[in-house]
């Protein structure tokens, strides 16, 4: 109905005067979002002591991965316009009158994927006297979860034939029809993909630093509705219904 209420404005008429349209489709909901991953833990620290020797620490443990996210919904097709019969006994005036079958909804967005854990850090070295323990590597960080594509757009519905029969006009009176095809709903925007997590620092003393975790791809944004509805007819006469 876009173009309807358009032409309607360029008429110096902020609506028409009578409607005959299609209801417009439901938009689709949009995707969950993926959850989070879990953070590794942190490694146990070595401890020395000049008498006994040494302790083992340990390395931190791998951040968990995100979780991917759901989809989002389709968008509903635009209803079609119902046909109209009516008759007027005498016009005074001018009529704008309208039709056209109901826009299709958009689609869903897809949702977000969830961010990688972040690794542990890896526990730390010691050294007491004669002995002595380097640390230990952090964790690797989880890898992001990938967003989720987003949902086709609707259909527009199809107008309808419309009938106005009347009696007479008065000078300078007269309906003015207007139709247009149904507008498309639009497909939803595909989801970002989660962050990866970050690496666990490595303890002190020699630990290596984990490796962080790789970003989840992003999802597809959904296509358009598949097409447009057909413009509505009109048949205004003077004689009988």
């Amino acid at each position: 109905m876009s173009s309807v209420m358009a032409d309607a404005i360029a008429r110096g008429q902020t609506t028409p005067d009578i409607s005959i349209v299609g209801k417009p489709g439901n938009s689709g909901t949009n995707g969950t979002n993926g959850p989070a991953g879990q953070a590794g833990i942190a490694g146990k620290n070595a401890s020395c002591n000049w008498a006994s020797g040494c302790s083992d620490g340990s390395a931190g443990t791998n951040g968990s991965d995100g979780g991917n996210a759901g989809n989002g919904s389709n968008g509903n097709d635009g209803g079609d316009a119902p046909p109209v019969r009516m008759y007027v006994g005498k016009l005074i005036g001018t009529v704008f009158v309208a039709g056209a079958g109901g826009d299709g909804g958009n689609g869903g967005a897809g949702g977000t994927g969830g961010n990688g854990g972040a690794g542990g850090t890896g526990g730390n070295g010691d050294s007491q006297g004669a002995y002595s323990h380097n640390g230990y590597s952090g964790g690797n960080g989880g890898k992001g979860g990938t967003g989720a594509d987003g949902g086709k757009g609707g259909s527009g519905g199809n107008g309808s034939l419309v009938t106005i029969a009347y009696g007479a006009l008065d000078p300078n009176s007269q309906f003015v029809p207007h139709t247009g095809p149904s507008a498309t709903g639009e497909g939803g925007s595909g989801g970002v993909g989660g962050s990866g997590g970050a690496g666990g620092s490595g303890g002190t003393m020699g630990g290596s630093n984990g490796t962080p975790g790789s970003a989840g791809t992003a999802g597809r944004a959904g296509a358009k509705g598949d097409s447009p509805g057909s413009p509505s007819t009109f048949n205004i006469y003077q004689g009988p219904l």
